[in-house]
């Protein structure tokens, strides 16, 4: 299976796409309850003792100079930072866990320096070695942070190390298998790595821990999920997660429905990598073209390797065939810079914002930042710029605001990992991207109920493969592919912003017994014709009678006389399959649709 081009903002496709290129394209709050009860204070913290290290496993023909940590200068000396490769023999299964540690720009003696962990997204591999030099040229995040007294570890995905590698199968961050794999890693950093810093963990219930921080995007952030929710020696002191859910189900398929397009596609870049994926997940992935609804299975599988089910003490159904499942343990607090696209649609606000509520109930420093970036990024097959609602390049923005990403993802470090005191002051608790270079700070994200209330009339809506679709629309500037549109609001003088989750009850009527719509929040500005999706986010939701769901989030600046609807779409090709020549088994008819709808309308204020 061939993948479609996709920008150089999405390495969760193919292992060409790298961090240094998404480096070099510039690709570096309040919260709701979540049920979580903080966990108790610590009676006193546990000893020190140091982890059980894996053995080596042999490096590839060629490699020079790995398993080899480089020594300490000597006393009262500096030396410049250095790089090495390392390859374990990891648990559970023997599979080979590889790794590259590169040091801070300058190593001193007697000193000490955290370490940032690093992994590619999906189909990705780390950055090795023999790399060091991009990786330290320029300014960017990781080269500022490299020079700002940083180390940086750059982790293999378990599966995804290449052909040949021994690095297991893809298994979606399993606890079975890909935790153990990855904990091993750091293991060895911490009794190997000689200008490691340690400190109490977050919550004081160890006195001497490494103190690591980690960051990466798609699921490059998920890794740090993962590890977060199963090292019982807490290591991970400070967070920078980009473009990752906190819930699988959430961000492959939404209320029971297959992304289908994007399943095909991940599928097919496990494939096309020369990786294998397990095989119950694979079945699931490549064949959602014909299969629109999840399998119970893989929702019990996906439940079990989401941060959200840990994070909430939700146990274990199945992990399917990859073993039974086990009691995880309580997640411990972190400080956590959650970042996510309000204009991705594979992992929208939605997917993640769960995570959010519940990490922050935990104790730690938990923020949100929204960006326009993400797997919306430079799409050709799925087109995301929609002027004059979008400014030119919008899609490749990772500020909020006038804040940018690497000055935040620098300052979250040093006040979480080096203690400066108010490094990250200016970074708000949320902050929602409206448009590249416009944001706003809020306390809390309107959610649920919380927002206006409109009804909706009685709507009918025509739904099927090759009804009314957001590309289409889009595309044809509002000429073809009409969504029905339910006009809600006209924007009183003053102006408004739109940011949050909207949420509706409706109640849907058909002759069609599980018939599926898509759904958002569209925006009208004076003087134009065709409306804007806002945020490019639809969510599905199948079958009728008493429907009650939650929107993809949304984020828009509204002018007085602007007005707003809600859209309903009867297809949308993001959940359709990778290839015009299968499609979902769709029920194709009609729809009548009423109910109320709740929208996350706030009083206009200023860009942050």
């Amino acid at each position: 299976m061939n993948a479609p081009r996709l920008g150089r903002c999405a390495p969760i496709l193919g292992a060409a796409v790298s961090l240094l290129a998404l480096i070099a394209a510039g690709c570096g709050g309040g919260s709701g309850s979540s049920g979580v009860t903080p966990p108790p204070p610590p009676a006193g913290p546990t000893p020190y003792a140091a982890p059980t290290v894996a053995p080596y496993a042999a490096p590839p023909a060629g490699i020079s100079g790995a398993n080899s940590p480089l020594p300490m200068p000597a006393p009262g000396t500096s030396r410049a930072g250095g790089a090495y490769d390392v390859y374990l023999s990891a648990p559970p299964d023997g599979n080979t866990a590889s790794f590259t540690v590169f040091e801070p720009a300058t190593v001193t003696a007697a000193q000490t320096y955290p370490i940032i962990l690093t992994a590619q997204g999906w189909g990705g591999r780390r950055i090795p070695a023999s790399q060091q030099a991009a990786l330290r040229a320029g300014n960017g995040g990781y080269a500022r942070l490299l020079n700002g007294g940083y180390g940086i570890a750059s982790l293999d995905q378990h599966g995804f190390a290449g052909p040949g590698s021994n690095s297991g199968i893809v298994d979606i961050q399993d606890p079975n298998h890909t935790a153990p794999y990855a904990l091993a890693m750091l293991n060895w950093m911490e009794v190997n790595v000689p200008w490691l810093a340690f400190g109490p963990s977050v919550d004081g219930t160890l006195s001497r821990t490494p103190v690591m921080g980690a960051n990466g995007f798609s699921e490059g952030g998920s890794i740090e999920y993962m590890l977060l929710a199963n090292d019982d020696r807490k290591r991970l002191h400070a967070l920078v997660p980009e473009g990752a859910p906190t819930d699988y189900n959430k961000a492959l398929a939404p209320n029971g429905v297959s992304k289908a397009w994007w399943n095909n596609d991940l599928a097919g870049a496990v494939t096309n990598g020369g990786a294998t994926e397990d095989p119950l997940l694979f079945a699931f992935m490549s064949s959602s073209n014909t299969n629109p609804e999840i399998p119970g299975v893989v929702q019990q599988m996906l439940a079990y390797h989401s941060f959200e089910s840990a994070c909430n003490g939700v146990p274990g159904v199945s992990d399917g065939d990859l073993g039974p499942v086990h009691a995880l343990m309580r997640t411990p607090p972190a400080h956590i810079l959650m970042m996510q696209g309000i204009r991705d649609h594979l992992f929208p606000v939605w997917s993640d914002y769960g995570g959010f509520t519940c990490a922050s109930a935990l104790g730690g420093d938990v923020r949100y930042w929204t960006y326009q970036r993400g797997h919306n990024t430079d799409q050709s097959v799925f087109p995301d710029d929609d002027p004059p609602y979008t400014p030119p390049g919008n899609d490749f923005d990772g500020g909020c605001g006038t804040m940018k990403h690497d000055d935040a993802l620098l300052a979250w470090f040093d006040e979480k990992l080096k203690g400066r005191a108010n490094a990250a002051s200016f970074i708000p608790k949320i902050c929602i991207s409206l448009a590249a270079f416009d944001g706003v700070s809020l306390t809390s994200l309107t959610t649920g109920r919380a927002g206006t209330a409109f009804a909706v009339p009685s709507t009918t809506v025509t739904v099927g493969n090759g009804t009314s679709n957001w590309k289409a629309y889009l595309v044809s500037h509002g000429g073809s592919s009409v969504p029905s549109i339910v006009p809600l609001y006209t924007v009183p003088a003053g102006g408004n912003v739109l940011a949050g989750i909207s949420h509706a009850e409706l109640t849907a009527t058909s002759s069609l017994s599980s018939p599926t719509m898509f759904v958002g929040i569209g925006h009208l500005a004076v003087g134009q014709t065709q409306w804007d999706l806002v945020s490019g986010q639809v969510q599905p939701v199948q079958g009728t009678g008493a429907l009650s769901f939650e929107t993809a989030g949304e984020g828009a600046r509204l002018a007085p006389g602007d007005k707003v609807a809600l859209l309903i779409f009867g297809d949308d090709q993001r959940f359709d399959a990778l290839t015009s020549t299968a499609v979902p088994a769709r029920q194709s008819g009609t729809v009548t649709v009423s109910g109320t709808v709740w929208v996350p309308i706030l009083p206009s204020q200023g860009s942050i």
